[in-house]
């Protein structure tokens, strides 16, 4: 059977792709595959560690190799490296921010409801996530501080990203709606 590709990343020196299989290559051409599946993966440089995440638990590489790894029970609905003033890992676990240097042990970071999609600006240390309704946009600075603002998508966003050689927050929700901020504040 053909293995699917939900994501791919470069870090660490190797490309790291994980579906139904975990792929890893250092030159893109040649891969090697192992039998451990995923939704998403993310490298730490600070800790050169790889961690993958599926629908109830998270792996996190063992070294940096990202031949061996190790197992938490804990669910994920998103999660990114959080450079800048965070470096470490942000992720939302039963619709809380939480924060995790290692992968292995989460600390919740603030007690509002967070659907999930998470950008972070690490030059200006600006988290940008989403509410329950996927309709208001959170913005969360490193002092914990928050503002909200309602968004004018029908149907709510979908995707955040942060366009570090744009300096911009984009945006993309239902029905084609796209919206930018500098700030991540004013969108």
């Amino acid at each position: 059977a053909d293995a699917t590709v939900d994501c791919i990343i470069y870090g660490g020196g190797k490309f790291m792709a994980v579906g139904s299989k975990l792929f890893i290559s250092t030159d893109g051409v040649e891969w090697v595959s192992q039998n451990k599946t995923g939704d998403k993966i993310i490298y730490n440089p600070l800790i050169e560690k790889y961690l993958i995440t599926d629908s109830s638990s998270i792996y996190i590489s063992t070294n940096s190799s990202g031949l061996t790894w190790q197992t938490v029970s804990y669910e994920l609905t998103d999660v990114i490296f959080g450079a800048g003033a965070y470096n470490c890992f942000i992720g939302i676990h039963d619709k809380k921010l939480v924060t995790s240097t290692n992968g292995s042990q989460w600390t919740q970071l603030s007690d509002e409801t967070i659907r999930g999609i998470l950008a972070l600006n690490e030059f200006s240390n600006v988290l940008v996530c989403v509410d329950n309704t996927l309709k208001e946009i959170k913005t969360i600075d490193v002092y914990g501080d928050i503002t909200e603002q309602d968004l004018d998508f029908e149907a709510g966003v979908r995707k955040i990203i942060y366009a570090g050689s744009l300096f911009k927050f984009i945006t993309v929700g239902d029905y084609g709606y796209i919206t930018t901020s500098e700030d991540g504040v004013e969108f």
